[in-house]
């Protein structure tokens, strides 16, 4: 069932079935970059065929066997790997996403008995999309569609199911519908964490990143200004369980720095901005010159995070950006909303708006991507970015008698009292109220009734903060006074 273009590497043994109508050949295509690769690896790992995924930039994934491959993390020959599933035996076809490999995808379609396309839930339909779509059509290969990437701040089903309708003319079908809208929250605490040496540092890392594939609502980043691992996570308990489990299952003990609040920052009005990049690498001169706008979204409405500007006056620039640059442009879009010009937190609730670019011969694409994100960083700092807070939604449970002290004691941590209601012989107060003022308050609340009363707290929402909490926000996130 593989065609001689097709590299098998078999990595344990699979049960064979002799029926070949318990014989099922699958393909995995999509655009570049938008995760076939990862998928399949999480498709090996749920079928029990290997114990631990790899990931792509790692250079550790199953299909991506040649050195070219782990080097570039991309795919470059069609790869086939075979599992059992509810007494099937699956032969998962790894195909190339890059347009230079084209034919390697049609050359393993000849093998295909269905074939998974895989979209980028922030992108939708590209380019390679486009390509693999047609190559379907002439082998008469039925189809599903799979939205990666749904963890994104700026994935959006309904983006992607107007484009699979627009750009190919059908009607889809939506069988699952996400659980979580757009995304799993972000997480609301931060702090850094280190391994007691640094013959530790190694095993660390792998815990943290099985701990995290375990937990979506745990992340791990690396500060670009330190150097440190930060852990992001949504509460005091949660970051100090992942802490505990680490020493306990690991045997590391890891050390965690001061929590942090994960604060934000967006834009109110719009703002333009343009950048021009000159540089030269070895003889070669690189140019780039780009006009943008930032604008702020309107929320519960979608909006993809770039999009290109169709008004007369700068259509005819725009309609010549090719995908591979607007995917520089993207990249530079996402670099540059890591860290805002205020005070470095991720900026949210925005999108970018391209009116022109320029691009010398020969130019790569990371200066492209460097260019427009020093555009990003000029708009926003000529847009004027607020500072954004977590909220959280607070229930108390407590005896009638230890209300009026809580209440209190809420009113002084900035909460908004939503409402007091009879609960049996108790009462429940509803209240929201901004992260910063709610450390260690599960201590404080006990300490108020004695032991006697009930407490929980979720996510709610990012709030605007006010001019005149504004300044303790700065001494929370840089330990300094504002200037």
């Amino acid at each position: 069932h593989y065609s001689k273009n097709v590299a098998a590497k078999p990595i344990k043994s699979v049960k064979l079935n002799s029926n070949i109508s318990k014989i099922r050949n699958i393909g995995i295509s999509a655009h570049i970059d938008a995760g076939k690769t990862t998928t399949t690896e999480r498709m090996l790992f749920y079928s029990g065929l290997i114990k631990h995924m790899g990931e792509v930039h790692d250079g550790n994934t199953v299909t991506d066997y040649m050195e070219q491959e782990r080097n570039r993390g991309i795919t470059i020959r069609s790869a086939a790997v075979s599992i059992n599933w509810q007494n099937h035996v699956i032969n998962i076809i790894d195909t190339p996403g890059h347009i230079d490999f084209t034919m390697e995808v049609e050359q393993a379609l000849n093998v295909m008995d269905g074939a998974v396309i895989i979209l980028d839930a922030s992108a939708g339909v590209e380019a390679q999309t486009l390509t693999v779509w047609r190559q379907a059509d002439k082998f008469s290969i039925p189809r599903l569609v799979y939205l990666n990437k749904m963890d994104r701040p700026d994935a959006n089903l309904d983006l992607c199911v107007k484009s699979l309708r627009d750009r190919f003319g059908v009607t889809p079908l939506v069988l699952q519908i996400p659980i979580i809208v757009c995304r799993i929250p972000d997480p609301v605490f931060f702090c850094s964490i280190e391994p007691p040496s640094q013959s530790t540092q190694v095993a660390l890392e792998e815990a943290l990143s099985q701990l995290q594939r375990e937990d979506p609502s745990l992340r791990v980043d690396t500060s670009p200004d330190t150097g440190q691992t930060v852990l992001g996570g949504m509460g005091e308990l949660h970051l100090e369980i992942i802490r505990d489990r680490i020493l306990t299952e690991y045997k590391i003990e890891a050390d965690l720095g001061p929590l942090q609040i994960a604060y934000k920052e967006t834009v109110l009005s719009p703002a333009m901005a343009s950048h021009e990049h000159k540089i030269k690498i070895g003889t070669q001169e690189h140019r780039v010159l780009i006009k943008l706008s930032v604008l702020p979204t309107t929320p519960g409405k979608p909006f993809p995070l770039v999009s290109l500007d169709t008004d007369p006056d700068y259509s005819e620039n725009t309609s010549l950006i090719y995908p591979r640059r607007l995917q520089c442009i993207k990249s530079g879009v996402d670099s540059a909303l890591v860290s805002g010009p205020k005070l470095g937190c991720p900026v949210v609730g925005v999108r970018v708006l391209v009116h022109w670019l320029e691009v010398g011969r020969h130019t790569s694409d990371p200066v492209i991507s460097s260019c427009t994100t020093q555009c990003v960083h000029k708009a926003l700092k000529e847009a004027g970015c607020i500072l954004l807070e977590p909220y959280m939604y607070l229930e108390i449970i407590s005896d009638e008698q230890y209300v009026h002290g809580i209440l209190a004691d809420l009113s002084r941590r900035r909460a908004d009292i939503r409402s007091v209601e009879d609960r049996g012989s108790s009462k429940v107060i509803i209240a929201e109220a901004p992260l910063s003022e709610l450390l260690g308050y599960c201590q404080r609340v006990r300490t108020l009734s004695s032991g006697r009363s009930h407490f929980s707290m979720e996510f709610l929402c990012f709030k605007q903060v006010s001019s005149q909490n504004e300044a303790q926000a700065v001494r929370n996130i840089t330990g300094f006074d504002p200037v």
